[in-house]
């Protein structure tokens, strides 16, 4: 089939090949069944994880790669669509990267992040339908995080679960305010029975085996906590790869 028309899926990616099987391919095989008339392909924004997967012999493109090979075979309109969680430096990224690409397509389209203003209320719903967490437990997502302005966007997550009345979710971060230490004082408070980590990451890759699968983990169990990780990243939920499809929809 000739196509004259692409969807990009853009990522940081992983070097996790069973990890990228399980999000970042099934939601381009889940794209290309909706949108029958794209070229559904990928690209990673970083460097480091591209090379990595080049050396491990997958086909890997980088933002300006990708879109380079989509102005050579002559595409018209491309859809953009990133799986980053908040407009941080790999957003950024594909902001910088679409610029230089003004005027060689006839229409290029941007989804946002994951998480943006106009989204945090059908996020939460999303959270809410995914993980169903008893009166006793106490389930804590965990994101990257960045600098302090862009980790305002899971304070408001975290004000979202306020003002249902849900005192035993948490958005944290591995990086800044809302990091380990204050998390940690968040569980004390509220005594829970069990404890659940759950990476908020598009894919489950090095962050949740180095960081919540060990110092975390073991950060809830020295205070007491029975704990557990459910290692699965947010693309291998169907619930969170329709909130990314619907972004694409939304700009058709």
């Amino acid at each position: 089939m000739e196509y004259n028309k692409a969807i990009i899926i853009m990522s940081f990616g992983s070097t996790h090949l069973d990890a990228l099987d399980k999000t970042i391919k099934i939601l381009q095989l889940e794209l290309s069944k909706k949108f029958c008339e794209y070229f559904v392909t990928v690209a990673y924004t970083s460097d480091f994880i591209k090379n990595r997967l080049l050396n491990m012999n997958v086909n890997a493109l980088s933002p300006s790669e990708c879109l380079q090979s989509l102005v050579n075979k002559s595409y018209g309109e491309v859809i953009v669509l990133p799986t980053h969680i908040v407009n941080g430096i790999e957003y950024s990224k594909v902001v910088d990267c679409i610029k230089k690409f003004d005027g060689k397509f006839k229409s290029i389209k941007l989804c946002s992040p994951l998480l943006n203003l106009q989204d945090v209320s059908c996020i939460v719903d999303t959270i809410l339908n995914v993980f169903r967490v008893s009166h006793s437990d106490f389930l804590i997502l965990v994101g990257h995080g960045n600098d302090n302005s862009l980790n305002k966007m899971y304070s408001l997550v975290n004000l979202e679960f306020f003002s249902r009345g849900i005192k035993n979710l948490y958005m944290s971060t591995i990086m800044g305010n809302s990091s380990l230490e204050y998390t940690l004082k968040k569980v004390k408070e509220y005594n829970p029975k069990r404890v659940t980590l759950v990476p908020f990451l598009f894919v489950s890759g090095s962050h949740a085996v180095r960081d919540i699968s060990t110092k975390w983990k073991s950060s809830f169990e020295y205070l007491g906590f029975n704990t557990k990780c459910l290692l699965k990243g947010l693309g291998e939920y169907p619930e969170f790869r329709s909130v990314y499809i619907k972004k694409v929809q939304q700009l058709l």
